[in-house]
């Protein structure tokens, strides 16, 4: 995903994309950027060993692979052409002795995720390191230019306002009885008549104005983050995903104690974003996007706030979407490992 990422990036700030040739491949993943003008032609090699191989050719011969790749260069006539290798591998002190003399070579630490650049090389190269920090950041610089306003968060918030707005019109504030026929969460309906659907109604459907409030404050302050960082499809599947597992876990919880209590709101999914982003950011050992760690406190205390506030609340559904956002993101994490690998 790193890889991914970064190449990405490179091409978001303007580079082109040489792909390798079945001939030139190095022992592991190679991404080839480039930037070029008459006098000069900037060439970013990406190459991707996170699984912490051993260098993959002898270094004459990845000198072999370079040139030619430079050699495209001088023949259109361009003057002088310099490199950049960014070497990506979860270990550093394998490839710390690569013996690239010429240009300059980069570490990528992705377990760690820091960028190691020793004293004896260039600091800078066209923006370069600026992108390699963001996408170590996990900053997709095509999806925060592509919409910058949280299109799926949005649609969601305003969904639930319609709905509750709906349900005034229809129920002049409704009542026990309404929420009931508009899907909330009833363990007898479930149970006895085989109404599963109300599992996905039940995170639709509010209470009151400040129970509607407080949840649509928490999801967008969580949304804007997740869908920054995972895009609009995974981010709707982490929400849709854990709101469910949120109404399980509270329907297995009243089932097993024996109790029927009629509930709703979007607070189990919005803890499931919460869970979520906590592993995200553990994975991303504390760096996600603009996130601080003050900011990320300031999260949590709005999802415990909202979550002591809200009329009948439901911890077996709270705890249930956490726990139901990490496992999520867990399975997101290692699918996107295995795709990256070839291997899913």
């Amino acid at each position: 995903m790193l890889p991914e990422l970064m190449h990405e990036n490179f091409e978001e700030e303007g580079y082109h994309t040489m792909w390798a040739p079945p001939s030139t491949q190095v022992d592991g993943k190679a991404y080839v950027e480039y930037m070029a003008s008459k006098e000069a032609a900037y060439v970013v090699f990406i190459v991707d060993f996170h699984e912490g191989t051993e260098w993959g050719m002898p270094n004459h011969d990845y000198a072999d692979f370079v040139q030619k790749y430079k050699a495209p260069f001088y023949e259109q006539g361009v003057e002088s052409v310099f490199c950049l290798h960014v070497i990506i591998t979860a270990h550093p002190e394998r490839v710390e002795a690569l013996g690239i003399d010429t240009d300059t070579c980069w570490i990528v630490d992705d377990e760690a995720l820091r960028l190691m650049v020793y004293e004896n090389q260039k600091d800078e190269f066209i923006n370069a390191r600026k992108i390699v920090e963001d996408s170590l950041a996990g900053r997709s610089l095509k999806r925060e230019r592509g919409y910058p306003w949280p299109i799926a968060t949005t649609s969601l918030v305003l969904v639930n306002i319609i709905i509750f707005v709906l349900m005034n019109i229809l129920g002049r504030n409704g009542n026990g009885n309404l929420w009931l026929r508009l899907g909330g969460m009833d363990v007898g309906r479930i149970v006895r008549d085989g109404e599963y659907y109300r599992f996905l109604t039940s995170f639709f459907l509010h209470f009151d104005y400040a129970h509607l409030f407080n949840n649509m404050l928490s999801l967008m302050a969580f949304g804007y983050y997740m869908e920054g960082v995972l895009g609009r499809v995974k981010f709707l599947i982490l929400y849709f995903v854990t709101g469910i597992v949120a109404g399980l876990a509270s329907f297995g919880y009243n089932l097993y104690g024996n109790v029927n209590v009629l509930s709703a709101g979007a607070s189990g999914a919005i803890f499931g974003l919460m869970g979520g982003m906590l592993f995200f950011v553990f994975w991303r050992r504390g760096k996600i996007r603009d996130m601080s760690f003050g900011r990320m406190a300031f999260f949590m205390a709005l999802s415990l706030y909202n979550g002591f506030v809200s009329p009948g609340v439901d911890a077996a559904a709270h705890m249930g979407g956490f726990l139901g956002g990490v496992a999520c993101m867990v399975g997101m994490l290692a699918f996107a490992r295995k795709k990256e690998e070839g291997v899913g």
